[in-house]
């Protein structure tokens, strides 16, 4: 932590700075909000596996006034897993949030139009929440009118703890492992939206565009690649009834790589494209029923890898720059895939008068496919391996809350892998693969 705070020492007093320069005002009220999870379970893939994890995390806010707060927030998890080498376990810090945020209205008829200023260390994310999703360290300013919503951001990533990024796009950020520092991309991000612009449906227009700056990342390897690039997207969403809300969005990508491998150094770029819908009901005369309907399809390039690009000219593989949750077991990439995904959750017992206390249960089930030969669709699938039907996973929870602070979670998943992956040696057979965890919460 203290070497975090040093190397960072630039943008952790961004907070500071910004209060500076608008005035200083007396905070009126602080709250701590602490979050401790522990979980034990056990998974099986090609063998058993009994795994214990501990969660910590702390929330500060300083409220200087009803339109400006401080926000520091952060945390650990620790793992260990009984059959992994490192015998110690796994200890991961996080530092998700530093930030000063204010609000200033500058609408003199009242009309609701305000300025919003956030500085320091916040959560970066993209409307679909598939091209990145990440904290980082920067500035976001936008204007948030009733008919138009503004905004523009711009931060770095390289001073986020590399066990707790997600950021994942070069054969560089892969592969050094050894440094106590994430990979570092310069992003920037253009929002446009228009709120129920026609009959309460919504349009968001939103671009995100990453510098790769390899050479602030301390590593040697022997194999790495550059990449600079433009995501586009347009999002679609609103509702189709009192109780079904529909979102259709589609990603663009333009980017440019850079490989160094050896003897062989090729600058190659990237026109690819991703796609998704979704469709959402709810049901609270049904003990607060809810399901949703998830589709998916992300391009891939044939015989495409990302670590020794074969294509020539123009790519069409398409991939993130953090690496979204598709399901909650399987190792998905949003790479060369086409996916299907159904979720219900029910709550039949209700304890209270809060809205989460109570038994609730939840299941889903999602089936995946891959496209076309080339790099995506699983961790560690041979970019060689065949087109088809990859596998399903299916998953279940049950949740207690006595109260609203404590929580009480049993879950189970549930992988039925394809001859496919079988075939291209990911596994060693279409047996299932399994895990189980039971988890307590407390918040305090």
């Amino acid at each position: 932590m203290r070497l975090c705070m040093k190397r960072a020492g630039g943008l952790a007093i961004l907070p500071a700075a910004v209060v500076l320069l608008l005035g200083t005002p007396r905070a009126t009220a602080a709250e701590l909000d602490i979050d401790l999870s522990s979980e034990v379970g056990a998974e099986h893939t090609r063998e058993t596996d009994i795994f214990t994890e501990t969660a910590a995390d702390a929330s500060l806010s300083w409220i200087l006034s009803p339109d400006s707060d401080i926000e520091v927030a952060g945390g650990y998890s620790y793992r260990y897993d009984e059959g992994a080498p490192e015998s110690d376990g796994e200890f991961t810090p996080a530092l998700d949030r530093a930030r000063y945020f204010t609000r200033v209205p500058i609408s003199a008829d009242g009309g609701g139009t305000v300025a919003e200023l956030t500085a320091g260390r916040f959560g970066l994310r993209d409307t679909t929440g598939m091209v990145v999703d990440t904290p980082a360290d920067g500035v976001s300013a936008g204007i948030v009118a009733p008919v138009v919503t503004f905004r523009v951001q711009s931060a770095y990533t390289g001073f986020l703890f590399r066990d707790s990024t997600d950021v994942r796009l070069t054969t560089g950020d892969l592969l050094d492992d050894d440094n106590l520092f994430g990979p570092a991309h310069l992003l920037g991000r253009v929002e446009l939206a228009f709120p129920e612009l026609l009959g309460r449906q919504s349009i968001i227009v939103d671009a995100v565009g990453h510098l790769d700056l390899p050479e602030l990342t301390s590593s040697e390897l022997d194999s790495t690649d550059e990449a600079d690039g433009l995501y586009s997207s347009l999002t679609l969403t609103g509702p189709l009834s009192r109780r079904v809300f529909y979102t259709v969005y589609g990603i663009g990508r333009a980017s440019r790589y850079f490989a160094d491998s050896g003897d062989n150094d090729e600058t190659y770029s990237t026109l690819a494209a991703a796609a998704g819908a979704s469709l959402r009901a709810f049901a609270p005369q049904l003990g607060k029923s809810r399901a949703e309907l998830q589709l998916g399809w992300a391009g891939g390039e044939d015989g495409f890898s990302r670590f020794s690009p074969t294509a020539s000219g123009t790519a069409r593989h398409f991939a993130p720059i953090t690496a979204p949750s598709l399901v909650r077991f399987t190792p998905l990439l949003l790479s060369n895939i086409a996916f299907a995904k159904l979720d219900y959750s029910v709550q039949p017992v209700s304890i209270g008068a809060g809205p989460r206390e109570g038994l609730r249960t939840a299941v889903s089930v999602a089936a995946v496919y891959r496209p076309v030969e080339g790099a995506g669709t699983v961790s560690g699938l041979p970019p060689t391996a065949d087109v088809g039907y990859i596998g399903t996973e299916a998953g279940t929870t049950i949740e207690i809350r006595p109260v609203s602070d404590l929580r009480f979670a049993l879950e189970g998943d549930i992988f039925w892998p394809s001859s496919l992956l079988r075939n291209a040696g990911t596994v060693d057979d279409t047996t299932p693969q399994s895990r189980v965890t039971a988890r307590i919460e407390l918040s305090l």
